[in-house]
């Protein structure tokens, strides 16, 4: 149980469980049926790169808040509602000709399962 405090309000009632975010290796993943996913989840998907890596940004439309790991580094947090900016930078020493693992983690939700990828940025 757990007790927290908002604005000279206390909330009580709360269950509060870790969610520890360092090995996202033992995750399973399935095959994303629909369009628009409801609730917490992991997405994993692909970057391909032929030739040379370069520095890249990531955009995440129709995503809500969470974070993007590209091959095992944590890129950092997006949240659509409190930053105007649109895309993450990927630096070109994070990617690797060929096969490029990329992981979201999607706290609340998305009415989008695919992202793109950009050579500049949109900061909105």
């Amino acid at each position: 149980l757990f007790g927290a405090h908002f604005g000279n309000q206390h909330h009580f009632g709360w269950d509060n469980y870790p969610l520890p975010m360092d090995n996202l290796d033992v995750l399973e993943y399935n095959p994303v049926e629909e369009s628009e996913i409801e609730g917490p989840t992991f997405l994993r998907g692909y970057l391909d790169i032929e030739g040379e890596p370069a520095d890249t940004f990531v955009r995440l439309d129709g995503f809500k808040k969470g974070f993007v790991v590209v091959n095992g580094f944590n890129l950092g947090r997006y949240f659509n509602l409190s930053s105007p900016q649109k895309t993450l930078y990927v630096p070109a020493p994070m990617l690797k000709q060929g096969r490029n693992e990329i992981i979201i983690f999607e706290s609340d939700g998305t009415s989008a399962t695919e992202i793109e990828f950009f050579d500049k940025p949109d900061l909105g």
